[in-house]
């Protein structure tokens, strides 16, 4: 996934998305995990508050696990006992998920003080001290959005997956291609210096990649290890 979060198509995708809908979104591979905002500035925002308490943080990531379920094939929303949903669309490279797209830190309704009662009352009961007042100022800015505009919006992330699914199979079909091409260069090379010593840092240097890779590549393509080929 990190070919795809670093594109320039996903960058400005999420700048527009947050600064449309005031929803922060990331992109993850199939096996990590860390909050939606992760590693952007939102210090004051509810969800980063809870984030800094294990016990709190280890709720919101259950709720990103309900929400990306190795067999959900599409969009699911989970909400954990803050009241703040978490969604996961599915990014697909050919038939397997490769990643999520993940939006979320939302509430699907009005903020009240009953509710919020509830949650110091749980967050108490797991000894998490903080300064209630400024939990309590947060917990009633927290961004609260109607199920009918936030699926809209879900719809838009669904068609932005589709698209970064298509990208990611043209990458995939690019980065094979190229590795053929630097697999033939370095037989060519071999075939055409054969009566050289040849060391394997000389053939990487041909092919143009580490000789870790080289040698993983070399295998790949033709079943033998680089130096049984010599």
């Amino acid at each position: 996934m990190v070919h795809l979060s670093r594109s320039q198509i996903f960058k400005d995708y999420e700048r527009a998305f947050s600064e449309a809908t005031g929803l922060p979104l990331n992109i993850r591979g199939h096996d990590s995990w860390s909050p939606v905002r992760h590693g952007k500035e939102d210090n004051d925002s509810f969800a980063s508050i809870l984030a800094r308490f294990n016990k709190a943080r280890a709720a919101c990531l259950r709720a990103q696990t309900d929400a990306s379920q190795e067999l959900a094939s599409k969009t699911r929303t989970a909400t954990w006992f803050a009241g703040l949903s978490e969604s996961a669309v599915p990014v697909y490279v050919g038939d397997h998920i490769l990643g999520f797209l993940e939006t979320g830190e939302v509430m699907l309704r009005n903020p009240t003080k009953k509710h919020f009662a509830s949650i110091t009352r749980q967050l108490r009961a797991w000894g998490y001290k903080t300064d209630w007042k400024q939990l309590e100022r947060a917990y009633f800015r927290s961004c609260v959005l109607s199920p009918v505009r936030y699926r809209a919006m879900l719809r838009l992330l669904s068609l932005f997956a589709q698209h970064l699914s298509i990208l990611s199979n043209q990458l995939v079909v690019r980065r094979e291609k190229d590795e053929s091409t630097n697999m033939t260069r370095a037989r060519q090379f071999i075939e055409d210096h054969q009566a050289e010593p040849l060391s394997l840092g000389r053939i990487a240097q041909v092919a143009n990649i580490s000789r870790h890779y080289f040698c993983k590549m070399f295998k790949k393509a033709t079943g033998m290890n680089f130096t049984d080929y010599l």
